[in-house]
């Protein structure tokens, strides 16, 4: 149970912090996203830079619900399923746009790796722990 609670805990600290990207000047956005790889999204107009903001918020909204599984994991057992098995979507999606869209390795392989471990270490906690 003890493993399980760290794990969401990490995702849920992880998650939230994307709440940040809803407030912060898109410049510094921009600046971030150049660190990382993702070109010169300094140009992002209306609708572009609204699908990141709403991007932003979603994945701290995802934050929010991964606190609520740490409070007590086993009493939402199939919103915990979901969890895992969630992310492990989320990794097969990172993965397959990633190879279509010809990015770098180390940029999505991060994401891909991300979610399959910690999908996997979800659906491995909860089966330890019931």
């Amino acid at each position: 149970m003890k493993g399980l609670k760290v794990v969401l805990w990490i995702l849920a600290i992880l998650c939230l912090l994307c709440f940040l990207g809803v407030i912060f000047p898109w410049s510094w956005t921009s600046k971030i996203a150049s660190i990382w790889g993702y070109g010169d999204i300094a140009g992002f107009q209306g609708l572009l830079k609204y699908a990141a903001r709403v991007g932003f918020a979603a994945c701290g909204l995802i934050g929010i619900f991964f606190l609520i599984l740490v409070l007590n994991p086993l009493k939402y057992g199939p919103m915990l399923s979901l969890a895992g098995l969630g992310l492990l979507l989320l990794g097969l999606v990172s993965l397959v746009w990633g190879i279509f869209y010809t990015f770098p390795l180390w940029i999505w392989l991060c994401d891909v790796l991300f979610c399959f471990i910690f999908g996997v270490l979800i659906l491995y906690f909860k089966e330890k722990a019931a």
